[in-house]
Order: C-alpha cells, then structure tokens, then sequence
C-alpha cells in the first residue's frame, strides 16, 4: 500500500510542475483569461497584407532572459523571395513570465523586423502568464491577449487559452462575432483542440473542445492552428483543420502560411531548422 502511495505522490507532483500546468487546468481557473478576454479587439490588415501573401508561424520560443538568436531560422526568412507580411507566435514567448524574459522576445522581435518582417503579432501560452498575463499585455504587441486582424476576405482570429481553457466570457463574445463573420476564418490559440494520447497537452475541458469544434465547423474556419506541443501535428475535423506547429526554441521549427485572396488558395509549408539540445 505504501509503493502505490508513493507512485501517486510522485505522478501528482510531475503533474503540478508539468509544462503545461496540468494542475491549473484541473481546477479550470479561467478567471485571469476571463479578465482579460472578454471582448475582441479587431484591427484592420488590409494595407499591409494586400490580396496574395505569406505569414510566419513560430511557437514556443521559450526566451530566457538571455537572449538566444534563432540564427538558422533568421538567415532563411531573411533570404526568401517573398518575405512574409506579418510573424505570428503561438504563445510560450517565455520560460517564466519575466520582464528579462519578455525583453528577449522583444530582440527576437527586432530581429525579425531585420529580417524584412514589419510586424510580430504574438498570443500568450501558458508560461506567460505566471503573472495573470500582465507583462504580456503591456510588452507585447498589440497589448492584446484575443483579438481580430481582417484583410480584404480574411479574418485571423486570436484567442487566449493561457490558462489550458478560453474561459467562458471568450467563448461567448467569439460565438456571437464568429457567426456574423462571412469572412474566410483563420483560427490561432495556443493549446490544441485534440492531440492523441495526452491528458495534459490540449483544452482541458471536453465540453469545451467539442463546442468549439462544432462551432468552427459551421461558420466557415479552414485553419486552427496552435503550438504547446513542441511537436508537429495535424488532424483533419472534416470542416476545418488543426495544424499544431512544433516549438521554435528547441526543434528549430517553423512554417510559412501562403493565403491567395483572389482565388482563395491555401499554401502550408514547415520547416525544421535545429538550434539547440533541450
């Protein structure tokens, strides 16, 4: 009795200290997510991103507060034909929620913006917000944690599960936005809708996925994209798909997102460039 006692203790305390901060998710505190997103903010990308383009997709950069340049990655994007119009990062900027920590991801970002790309939009995971998210919103771009960017026939959508759920004032203010959306829909957050074999590393809430599923599937979203994983994963939910974009910060890994206004084609490329062992 004593054995299984100890076994339990022991899985109990890799679950606390896990990445993905099993624990908080099994107690579904969404007040802080609630705080913060409550209401979308939309901006308008139009100018910028024209009919035909590209957008980087980067997750789970993890910075410390010593900065490490992603070289490899930089060096590719700084060489391609078509720079892309926008970066877009996937939560986990951070190890811990440190301001040193966020500053690092602010020299990634000028790095990038050395590279050829304007603007780095980004969405909190959950190792940043150790804090309740308060450094994010006040160091990262554009000082939102959910949010719209809309093109001519395009809406990417910007959601924040930081906390392993969207918490419930999200899920209703994107309900009531998303339906009125006659847009072509781009999805991105930071925990997986579904991933097999895991307890730990999607929504932690069944009914919560399920809902957010069905209501992807019917108002028009082609993509949901999202990282937490540190691995590459797809899967096809029949009216859309999730795209989980493995982690920058150890594997390298990065992808580009090619979208044709005109003629409403879809381009998905990845890439793996290998910077340092864990």
């Amino acid at each position: 009795m004593e054995f299984f006692k100890k076994i339990l203790t022991f899985f109990i305390c890799v679950m606390i200290s896990s990445c993905s901060m099993y624990w908080e998710n099994l107690t579904n505190n969404t007040s802080s997510v609630n705080r913060r997103a409550s209401s979308i903010t939309d901006f308008s990308v139009q100018e910028d991103f024209g009919n035909e383009y590209t957008i980087l997709l980067v997750s789970d950069v993890h910075f410390d507060n010593k900065y490490t340049k992603p070289t490899a990655m930089l060096e590719k994007v700084e060489n391609l034909e078509e720079k892309p119009v926008a970066c877009f990062v996937l939560g986990d900027l951070t190890r811990n929620s440190t301001s040193g920590e966020f500053d690092s991801y602010l020299e990634f970002c000028e790095d990038l913006k050395n590279a050829g790309i304007k603007t780095v939009y980004a969405i909190p995971g959950n190792h940043d917000a150790d804090d309740g998210g308060d450094l994010f919103l006040q160091k990262t771009f554009p000082h939102k944690s959910y949010y719209r960017l809309i093109s001519n026939k395009t809406s990417f959508y910007f959601l924040d599960s930081a906390e392993g759920s969207h918490g419930n004032e999200q899920i209703e203010n994107l309900s009531q936005i998303i339906k009125s959306d006659s847009r072509k829909k781009f999805v991105f957050s930071h925990y997986p809708l579904y991933v097999p074999d895991s307890l730990t590393d999607k929504l932690n809430k069944t009914t919560e996925r399920a809902y957010l599923i069905s209501l992807f599937a019917k108002n028009g979203v082609s993509y949901y994209f999202c990282g937490h994983t540190h691995e590459w994963y797809s899967y096809d939910f029949g009216k859309f798909k999730e795209e989980v974009v493995g982690d920058l910060r150890w594997s390298g890994a990065w992808a580009l997102l090619k979208i044709n206004e005109t003629s409403s084609d879809v381009q998905y490329a990845k890439y793996n460039d290998k910077t340092e062992e864990r």
